[in-house]
């Protein structure tokens, strides 16, 4: 009997190290801003104009409308990449993790614009290269750019660059709650994410 208990107490230690170990990796879940799809202003799709030349007369008369209107409605898809480092090279087995919450504030040339989250978790797998993370964003500028004229409203928007410039002006500031065999774990602190680098 005092074998068969020390024999437990052997295999329990041993796995909890394992699952010490693996929620330790669990910390380094890493984020990076992957790219941007189906921009949008005011309705009209802004994905590869970079000045208002580019523009129909039909949409320059729209893009009128909104700037008298006070409204600047900028919409996107930002695919944020996620890794997981779980994939087997630090000596546990692949594992995945549950990513719960990203709660962010959406910073475009350091001019915070947005404050939300995903709207459900989703799960990361330790086999995979990175799994991207696609976030709606709605955003009215109105009160970042508006000009004293039509061109001084619309330029600084374009400026942006489309799809193919935008995410090099823009960063996430973010606590990720992740979960574990043990609960749910909060990053202790903010992070930063960008388009250039994992953080």
């Amino acid at each position: 009997m005092k074998k068969i208990i020390i024999t437990f107490c052997l295999i329990f230690f041993i796995s909890g190290c394992g699952v010490l170990k693996t929620i330790a990796n669990f910390q380094k879940l890493q984020f990076k801003i992957d790219s941007a799809s189906d921009l949008t202003l005011g309705g009209i799709d802004i994905s590869n104009i970079t000045k208002l030349e580019q523009f129909s007369a039909v949409h320059v008369a729209a893009l009128y409308k909104i700037v008298y209107d006070q409204k600047v409605p900028l919409s996107f898809t930002l695919n944020v990449a996620a890794k997981n480092p779980n994939d087997g090279s630090t000596g546990t087995p692949p594992s995945d993790i549950t990513l719960k919450s990203l709660p962010f504030t959406l910073y475009i040339d350091e001019s915070e614009y947005l404050t939300a989250n995903i709207k459900q978790p989703v799960v990361v797998p330790g086999e995979a290269d990175v799994t991207i993370i696609p976030i709606q964003v709605d955003i009215d500028l109105w009160e970042w750019v508006k000009g004293n004229n039509f061109n001084n409203t619309i330029k600084p928007i374009l400026a942006l660059g489309g799809v193919e410039g935008i995410t090099s002006h823009i960063k996430l500031l973010t606590k990720p709650v992740i979960g574990t065999p043990i609960g749910d774990i909060q990053y202790p602190g903010d992070i930063t994410v960008v388009d250039y680098k994992f953080n």
